[in-house]
C-alpha cells in the first residue's frame, strides 16, 4: 500500500513530501510519533476496519458467505467500540491527574502547619463518594494516591497504544461496558 505523503511543511515552506505515518496525515519526523497522533492513528485503522468489512458484508449478501462477514462486522464493531471505550476511560483518569493535582499558590501546594494548641480537622465519613467510569465508586477523601492513579494511566496507555509491528494491537483484556455508542451500520 502506497502511503500518503506528510502534510507538514519544512522550514524552507515546500511541502515535506515523506511518507506518513499509517492512518496519519504526518511522517514521524512532524509529530507523527507522538502518542495522541498514534491513539488517532489507531482509532482510524479501526474504523477503517469497521468500514472494509461492512462493504464486504453488504458485498456478500445472498451468498454463503453472509453470515461469515456479518460475524466480522460485528467484531470490528467490538474491537472499536473497547478501543473507543478505553480512550475515554484515560481521558477521565487524565482528567482526574489533573484535579488532584495542587496548583501553585493554592493552599493544597504549600500546606500550613496548625498553630499550636488548634485542633485537627475532623475525618470526613465515609459516605462521601466519587463517581468513576464503569459506574463503579471510590471513597470521597480516601483517594488512592497518585502514584496509583499513575500506574493506572499507564496501564491504560500500554493497553491501547500500538506496538510496532504488530498487525494486531487489540487491547489485552475485553471491556465489559454496554455497547451501541454509533448507530447500526446495518439500517
Amino acid at each position: 500500500m502506497d502511503r500518503d505523503r506528510c502534510t507538514a511543511h519544512r522550514r524552507d515552506g515546500q511541502p515535506c513530501e515523506a511518507p506518513a505515518v499509517e492512518f496519519a496525515t504526518v511522517c514521524r519526523r512532524h509529530g507523527g510519533a507522538a502518542p495522541q497522533v498514534q491513539r488517532a492513528a489507531e482509532r482510524m485503522r479501526r474504523q477503517m476496519c469497521l468500514y472494509s468489512a461492512v462493504e464486504e458484508w453488504r458485498e456478500a449478501q445472498g451468498t454463503n458467505r453472509e453470515f461469515e462477514r456479518l460475524c466480522a462486522v460485528g467484531e470490528a464493531e467490538r474491537a472499536l467500540d473497547d478501543y473507543e471505550a478505553k480512550l475515554a476511560e484515560l481521558s477521565w483518569l487524565r482528567a482526574e491527574l489533573a484535579r488532584r493535582k495542587p496548583r501553585p499558590g493554592s493552599a493544597a501546594a504549600s500546606p500550613k502547619r496548625p498553630a499550636s494548641g488548634s485542633r485537627s480537622q475532623p475525618e470526613p465519613d465515609s459516605a462521601s463518594r466519587h463517581p468513576v467510569p464503569g459506574g463503579a465508586e471510590r471513597d470521597g477523601d480516601v483517594r488512592p494516591d497518585e502514584d496509583s492513579a499513575n500506574a493506572e494511566l499507564a496501564r491504560l496507555m500500554t493497553a491501547i497504544t500500538p506496538t510496532a509491528g504488530s498487525g494486531n494491537s487489540a487491547p489485552a483484556e475485553a471491556d465489559t461496558r454496554a455497547r451501541g455508542t454509533r448507530p447500526s451500520p446495518f439500517s
